[in-house]
């Protein structure tokens, strides 16, 4: 891809990554899980080496098509946090692309309570 910046890249693919849970949540009749893992490709200007790194989101639960959007949003910032902390940590990396996007699903059916 050669979106300027990851969270370009997001907003590009949101859309149809939505859709596609929406899809998911519909036919499936069962909630679900989620991560969302990015690798991009950073080139040091100094030493001339690439590097691929793999910034992650954590767990998220998507019980209905409304917890959808909130899912992917908050995935996006918790992507975009590890990516400031590292170009924090790591001087002198230039972002390159956004070269692969892996989004798990965990369907689950959760136990229920005696509901006293």
């Amino acid at each position: 891809n050669t979106t300027a910046d990851i969270g370009n890249f997001l907003r590009i693919v949101q859309p149809e990554v939505v859709s596609f849970l929406s899809r998911v949540l519909r036919v499936s009749k069962r909630q679900f899980k989620i991560t969302l893992e990015l690798t991009c490709t950073y080139f040091h200007l100094v030493s001339q080496e690439t590097l691929e790194k793999t910034h992650a989101a954590p767990i998220f639960s998507v019980y209905s098509s409304a917890d959808i959007e909130d899912a992917y949003d908050r995935a996006v910032r918790q992507i975009k946090i590890e990516e400031t902390e590292f170009f924090a940590s790591k001087s002198q990396w230039s972002f390159v692309s956004c070269d692969r996007l892996l989004l798990t699903l965990y369907i689950f059916s959760p136990l229920k309570g005696s509901g006293r």
